[in-house]
């Protein structure tokens, strides 16, 4: 299976893994040390959406975003094609969840 070029530049990935894994795996330890609350998360939440829609829709020059029609045409099949962007829209909805749930701790909470 030969899989076409994607829109993202092949640099970005490595940035982009250690900064969400950062985030999130260094919001989980603070978190359970009881030194984050619910602002962490929501903020984290807002960031990483902001950053899916800048790759997969902005994209840093002209026709370098990785669009969902530029990750759908890379699959040869449409198993694939659809699984990739129901793991791309997946991620808005996960991100979207963590917000909605910041925001409920911080309501039942008091804390941000």
């Amino acid at each position: 299976m030969r899989r076409s070029r994607r829109g993202g530049k092949p640099y970005i990935f490595p940035i982009s893994f250690v900064v969400v894994f950062g985030l999130l795996l260094g919001g989980i330890l603070f978190t359970l040390r009881g030194r984050l609350w619910a602002g962490y998360w929501l903020a984290t939440s807002i960031a990483l959406s902001g950053l899916l829609v800048f790759v997969h829709f902005v994209g840093l020059s002209s026709g370098a975003a990785e669009t969902p029609s530029v990750i759908a045409r890379s699959y040869p099949d449409n198993i694939r094609r659809i699984l990739a962007l129901i793991d791309l829209f997946g991620l808005f909805a996960v991100f979207a969840v963590l917000a909605l749930q910041a925001v409920r701790t911080r309501l039942h909470s008091g804390r941000w």
